[in-house]
């Protein structure tokens, strides 16, 4: 009988000691879960944080290129706007408008030494 109740205690002891172990490594695990979920966490926020200050860097360096760009853009743009047009310039001679190309070809020039 001594060994049959001995047997029972230790059957007793061995499953305490399994729900003790059980119950160890349950915590640990979700422990370890929440660390690595805060971890990844904290990650994706550094990530998305380095995103955002190199992008806006990239923005503030690109502007005045862009910017620049488009200056030349608008000032081509303006030229080639003046460049067809067919207008004639006037000049006023005896108090009437005279195309320039008249004028050079048939008024004396004057040479100034």
């Amino acid at each position: 009988m001594e060994k049959s109740s001995n047997s029972l205690h230790n059957n007793n002891v061995l499953t305490q000691n399994r729900l003790t172990i059980h119950d160890f490594l349950s915590d640990s695990y979700q422990h370890a879960k929440l660390h690595l979920q805060e971890g990844v966490s904290y990650l994706k926020d550094e990530l998305f944080s380095i995103h955002d200050k190199s992008t806006c860097y990239i923005n503030r360096m690109m502007m005045p290129v862009n910017n620049f760009l488009k200056d030349i853009s608008d000032i081509e743009n303006e030229l080639q706007q003046e460049l067809s047009k067919e207008t004639t310039h006037c000049l006023c001679i005896d108090g009437q408008m005279v195309p320039a190309e008249v004028v050079l070809i048939t008024q004396p020039m004057e040479e100034n030494y």
